[in-house]
Parts: C-alpha cells; sequence; structure tokens
C-alpha cells in the first residue's frame, strides 16, 4: 500500500472508508506497528554494535598513541638524567687530571680511593702514555679493552675531547669517562656503576606515567608497555616487571596476530586488544566488551523507549518522523551544496593561484633567460651588454620581490619585533626618496602635504611601516595616468586610549576601483585593471600583503575610491615612542676588509663562488669550506687569530650552520668568539631568532648584496675590536 505511511494517513483512511473500501483492521496496525518496532530494535542493535567496535577502534588508537607520548616522556626523563650523570662524572674526571695532589695528600693509590668512594666512583684508572695504570682504585672489571681502543684513547691526543658513555655489562649499568692529563702524559679513566635502586627507578619513572589512565564509563582500559620481555609499565596494579608472555591478555593478542588491528580475544572474559610500537617498546590496549557495547546498549534502550512511544501515539509520531526525515533530508542536501560549493570555489582558487604564479614567475625568467642569450650572442655591444644586464637585474628584483611577497602572505602571524630603535623621520625621506624616483618614471606629480610628528624616534621594526607605504604609494603609481598626482602625509596622535597612533594617508586621481572589486581587493592576486604588464602592474599581492601587516599589527585601513575619480587610503597603526638613540651606522669609508681573513661555509659551489668573488673583490682573503663539518675542522685546524669572521650558510649537509656555530662557540680557544655571520636565505623571524640563539652574531639574507654584505662585516670586526 503505497503512500499509507506517510502524514496523510488518516486521511487516505477517511478516502477508503467513504469510497466503501475495506477498511484496515486494528490488529493490522498492531501487527505494522509491532514489525516496524522489532525492525527498529535490530537495526539500532547492528548500528549499536557496528558504531561501538568503530569508536572502540578508535578509543584505542587514541590510547596508543597516549602510550607513545608517555614513552616519549619516559625516554626523555632518562636521557636527562644519564646526561647529568656522565657530565659530573667528567667533570670529575677533569679534576682528577689537573690535580697532583688529592686534598693535600700526595697522589697515591690510597688517596685516589679516598676520592673515589667520596665521589661514588667504582674504579678509577691514572694512565701513562703507554695505557699503563700509574694509581688505581677498584679494578674489579677489566676495563682495558676499553681505555685502550681509538674512540677513547684519542683523548690524549686531542685534550680538547672527553670521552664519556653509559653502558652495561653483565647486565650491569656503567657510566665511563675519560679525560687527558695536563701535568704529564697520559689520561684519566673513570666509571661509576649504577645501583640497581636508581635502574630500578628509570622503570618506576614510565608506572608513574601511566597511573590514573581510566575511563569514565562502564569499566577500565588496561594499559601496557613491554621492552619485548617483561612489563615495564602498566595500568593493572601488580603487573609491572612480570615476563611478558605471563600476561594473560599479552599472550591471547599475541596468539592471534593480527596486526594493528582492534582484535576480539577471550581471556576470563570478553575484551577487544590492539597493539603497537615505539622505537624498542611493544605497546598494549584492552578494552572490556562491557565497555566497548555499553553504548549499543544505550542505543537499544533508547529505541525500545521510541517503540513505546511510538505505540502509545503512533499517528503524531509517524507525522513527525516524516516531517523530520524531510527537514534532515532539505539540511542534508542543502549541506551537500554548500561543500560542493566550497570545494568547487578552493578548486578555483588553487587553479587561480598557480595559473598566476606560474604566469608571473615565468615571466621575469623568461627576461632574465633572454637577456642572457642576447648577451651571448653580442658580447662586444657594450650598450646593448649593459642594458640587458639593467633588464635582467629589473627581472631578478621582480623575482625576489614577488617571492617575498608570497612567503610574507603564506607565514604564520608572527610576534612583533619591537626592541630596535629608529628614526621614522629618517625612514620616512628615504621612503620619499625612494617613491619620487618611480613617480618621476611614470610622469606623476608626488607631493608630501602634511608630516606632523611629536617623536621622532620610535621602537619597531621599521621595514613592515616601509612595506606598507612603499606598496600603497606604489599601487598609486602604478595605477595613474600621465599628468596625474599623488598626495601622502603622516600625522602622529594620541587616542582616548593614551596609545600614541601613526596615520598615513595616500590619495591619488588614478583610474580607481570599482565597489565590487574593493569587496575582495585585500585578497592575493586580485586585479582589476590587469592590461599592465607584470613588470610594471604588478601580480596583485601588494594590497593583500599590507592587509596582513596592519592586522598583525593591530592597525586599522580604510578605502575609499570611485572609478575615474581615484583612490583615498588611510591606515592608522600604533607606535611606541622612544628615548633611546638609534644604533650608528658604520660608515661606507670605513666598511673596509680589506686584508682580513674570512672562512666562508656554503655547500652550494655556485653560491659559494659568489660570496668568495664580492668578497675578494672587495681586499679580503677567503678561505672555502663546502660543509658545516668542514667549516669547524678548518677552524679547528687553524692557529687561534687566523680568521677574522666566518659566513655560516645555514642549511648544509653533514653539519648545518647552527651545529656548526655552537661547535666553534663551544671551543676552548681565544678566538671562539670571532663574529659568525648567517648567510641564508630563510628570512623569518624565527629563522633569525634561531640564528641569534646558536650564537651568530649578524643575519645577511639571500640574495647577496655586496655593500649590505662587507658593511655588515666591517660593522662587527669593529664591535669585536672594541
Amino acid at each position: 500500500m503505497p503512500g499509507y505511511w506517510n502524514g496523510t494517513a488518516w486521511t487516505r483512511r477517511r478516502r477508503w472508508r467513504s469510497d466503501g473500501k475495506k477498511r484496515l483492521s486494528n490488529k493490522t496496525i498492531y501487527i505494522g506497528i509491532a514489525v516496524v518496532g522489532l525492525l527498529a530494535l535490530l537495526g539500532a542493535a547492528l548500528i549499536g554494535g557496528h558504531s561501538a567496535v568503530h569508536n572502540a577502534q578508535r578509543t584505542a588508537e587514541r590510547t596508543l598513541q597516549y602510550l607513545r607520548d608517555q614513552c616519549i616522556s619516559y625516554r626523555d626523563i632518562i636521557a636527562a638524567d644519564r646526561v647529568k650523570s656522565l657530565v659530573r662524572l667528567t667533570e670529575q674526571a677533569q679534576e682528577l687530571t689537573e690535580r697532583d695532589r688529592l686534598k693535600g695528600q700526595e697522589r697515591s693509590n690510597e688517596s685516589l680511593g679516598e676520592y673515589a668512594q667520596q665521589q661514588r666512583m667504582s674504579c678509577v684508572l691514572v694512565l701513562n702514555d703507554a695505557l699503563e695504570p700509574v694509581y688505581s682504585y677498584g679494578v674489579d672489571v677489566d676495563w682495558s679493552d676499553l681505555y685502550t681502543s681509538e674512540s677513547v684513547s684519542n683523548v690524549m691526543q686531542y685534550p680538547e675531547k672527553i670521552f664519556a658513555r653509559r653502558l652495561t655489562r653483565d647486565g650491569v649499568v656503567y657510566d665511563v669517562a675519560a679525560a687527558a692529563r695536563t701535568a704529564e702524559p697520559g689520561m684519566v679513566f673513570c666509571v661509576r656503576r649504577q645501583s640497581d635502586e636508581v635502574i630500578a627507578s628509570y622503570h618506576a619513572s614510565i608506572e608513574s606515567l601511566l597511573a590514573g589512565y581510566e575511563t569514565l564509563l562502564n569499566g577500565t582500559i588496561y594499559t601496557y608497555i613491554t621492552d619485548g620481555e617483561k612489563v615495564i609499565g602498566s595500568s593493572d596494579d601488580g603487573q609491572w616487571n612480570l615476563p611478558a608472555d605471563s600476561v594473560p591478555l599479552i599472550a591471547a593478542l599475541e596468539q592471534a596476530d593480527n596486526g594493528s588491528r582492534l582484535t576480539k580475544i577471550d581471556c576470563g572474559g570478553t575484551f577487544f586488544g590492539m597493539r603497537g610500537m615505539y622505537q624498542q617498546y611493544s605497546l598494549y590496549v584492552f578494552l572490556p566488551s562491557d565497555y566497548v557495547f555499553a553504548q549499543a546498549r544505550n542505543m537499544v534502550v533508547s529505541a525500545f523507549g521510541v517503540y513505546a512511544l511510538a505505540v502509545l501515539a503512533v499517528v503524531l509520531l509517524l507525522v513527525r518522523l516524516g516531517q523530520d526525515r524531510k527537514r534532515r533530508e532539505l539540511a542534508y542536501q542543502r549541506q551537500l551544496e554548500k561543500e560542493v560549493q566550497r570545494a568547487t570555489e578552493a578548486d578555483q582558487a588553487k587553479t587561480h593561484f598557480l595559473r598566476s604564479m606560474s604566469h608571473d614567475i615565468r615571466t621575469p625568467i623568461n627576461i632574465i633567460m633572454g637577456m642572457l642569450e642576447i648577451i651571448r650572442r653580442n658580447p662586444e655591444d657594450v650598450t646593448l651588454v649593459q642594458s640587458c644586464r639593467e633588464k635582467a637585474e629589473t627581472a631578478a628584483r621582480y623575482l625576489l620581490a614577488l617571492v617575498n611577497d608570497v612567503l610574507t602572505l603564506n607565514r604564520p602571524k608572527q610576534e612583533v619585533r619591537g626592541r630596535t630603535p629608529y628614526c621614522l623621520t629618517k625612514e620616512l625621506h628615504e621612503l620619499l626618496d625612494i617613491s619620487r624616483a618611480q613617480a618621476e618614471s611614470a610622469g606623476i606629480a608626488l607631493t608630501v602635504t602634511d608630516l606632523t610628528l611629536e617623536h621622532e624616534r620610535f621602537t619597531g621594526d621599521p621595514l613592515y611601516l616601509r612595506q606598507i607605504c612603499q606598496n600603497i604609494i606604489g599601487n598609486a603609481i602604478k595605477y595613474n595616468h600621465p599628468g596625474g598626482w599623488v598626495r601622502y602625509s603622516f600625522r602622529e596622535f594620541r587616542g582616548e586610549d593614551g596609545v600614541c597612533r601613526l596615520e598615513f594617508v595616500c590619495e591619488d586621481n588614478g583610474v580607481g576601483m570599482s565597489e565590487a572589486f574593493q569587496r575582495h581587493m585585500f585578497e592575493a592576486f586580485a586585479q582589476e585593471n590587469s592590461d599592465k604588464g607584470s613588470l610594471s602592474g604588478g601580480v596583485g599581492l601588494g594590497l593583500a600583503v599590507v592587509k596582513k601587516l596592519v592586522d598583525e599589527r593591530d592597525g586599522t585601513i580604510r578605502v575609499d575610491s570611485a572609478p575615474g575619480q581615484g583612490t583615498r587610503f588611510c591606515v592608522v597603526l600604533p607606535m611606541i615612542p622612544s628615548e633611546a638613540e638609534p644604533a650608528a651606522a658604520l660608515p661606507d669609508a670605513a666598511a673596509s676588509i680589506a686584508g682580513r681573513r674570512l672562512l666562508v661555509a656554503e655547500d652550494n659551489e655556485l653560491n659559494r663562488e659568489i660570496a668568495v668573488y664580492l668578497l675578494q673583490e672587495a681586499g679580503a682573503l677567503v678561505d672555502q669550506a663546502a660543509d658545516g663539518k668542514e667549516a669547524v675542522e678548518m677552524f679547528a685546524a687553524s692557529a687561534p687569530g687566523t680568521y677574522d669572521a666566518v659566513l655560516m650558510d645555514v642549511m648544509m649537509p653533514e653539519l648545518d650552520g647552527l651545529s656548526a656555530t655552537r661547535a666553534i662557540r663551544g671551543m676552548d680557544r681565544p678566538d671562539a668568539r670571532l663574529p659568525i655571520i648567517a648567510m641564508t636565505a630563510n628570512l623569518f623571524d624565527e629563522d633569525v631568532a634561531a640564528c641569534l640563539d646558536a650564537g651568530m652574531d649578524a643575519h645577511i639574507p639571500k640574495p647577496l648584496e655586496a655593500g649590505q654584505m662587507i658593511r655588515t662585516i666591517a660593522q662587527w670586526l669593529e664591535r669585536k675590536k672594541r
């Protein structure tokens, strides 16, 4: 009977009654209700069971991840303790190398033993250069195979080196350290045996990390961590340190051998188990069936309740269910349509991005390659060669600006740097000089209508302010016409909240923007007037960069524009006045590195060739290293004072620039604090901070600019001299 079980059931019954058709009996209706109810209960049970297993799988996966995290914490705890113990033992070994007397007593086996007992050392050997014991204490274990090995005896040839290691012999854990003697040839070899209580505490630490991981529902999640032989961590009391194969749950799961999937096992009850790995540790999680199917039981009970309500009010329920189903279907359909629309828009945005980037990257590359080809074909035409070089340089700078804009847009929000004092007046005059040259070449009149500043010096990063202003002024010039004008002003004021702010206003009588475009003007690659060439008109990233920089600094930006009537930008930024004087830059006349010996570490051969050429052109003496490891070795092998400074790339094989810097800073020599300057293409704030944290003094960005590089090196050479 199609259509009977819908919202018009009673209407159809009355219609059938009036037509003289046979009516359905109450018995038939009750049977139908009973069948539907039973089917509903069965469906709820099936769905609940499937959902329960699925949720149990997810719970087991989350628990295994928790165990992995705890193993990581456990590893870190042990590693920290091991490092502390080895550092202390190394200090004691070095102390023995530097003292011929121990607490006023002449060195002897007895005095050495007293010192070793005070320091809880189990063995101390003072060896000559033939690795023969001169003095000894506690030689109950033969260590000759270790201290005669090259890795240990090498400390005698290189006194600045030490040897420290934790090892296990015959099931006993030892800490071992060796250092070269200073007064006489030879070395000191020290051993400390770790007690069973200490070793046991290591395993107890992971036990404490697992304590209390219990569910809030019906049952407990049982967890185990083994090292392949015994249990070293468990949420089940009394299971620690037992053989792994003696735990019934673990044995049952291993016998099932279903890999990393959730597996049903019978072991004094029904459990669902899952296994994972972390390094040498085996991880196990077991969920009681009562816990797994608690949700399913709730679903069945709920379904029975619905069924009981349906018996009491079948018509109302059926009508309501029909209406709810339609609403859900409609909502689901709308949601699907929204998801399809979002996916389509995302795909279009990606396609637009790739198309724009492909075009605007290939265009300057084509120019550079074309100009180089013309130069290759006409090497004798000096005028043509110079023109091609200038055009290639313009294209390269455009490409660099494009890359910088893309990186600015896609970097995460960074903490605003604000510790460097700078002169705002000087920055604005430099901005005017740059903008005036751009305006003159385009035939645009550029004027400053107002420059009202209460303070001359501020604290912060002036580069972001210059980037905001240059993008806005540059757009005003680009999207104008010959004979047009651009006017901008700066005004300092203090708001009602007492915060000092800087208002930057730029207006022009150019082509303007439509209302439709203004709704999207801060989106990447948004361009309304795309008839200009790529190198002059840009790719539509400037305003997106401006909006990101303004938002990051809690500023505001307002735009008023109309087609054919020009555009007015108003940017307001919070500022921090400063009384400190900006750091004085080294005069160009004093920025000389002639005669200075520099060490350049760069793994890219062409980049190294460029840097070496620029430095040698400035009169410097340059040694080259192909990676950080070679740089450290060359510095270590050189006599103190050989090098005046090191230029270090950051990303290098064998040993990166940060690690190489730390290695040099850690050397015991008077020139270990020489200037080390990063030379890298990593330009984000966190990259610069990482270089400084590693011990570097300054940061030179790639592509290298000769003047900036020489000034930076000269400046730090001058600082170190003081």
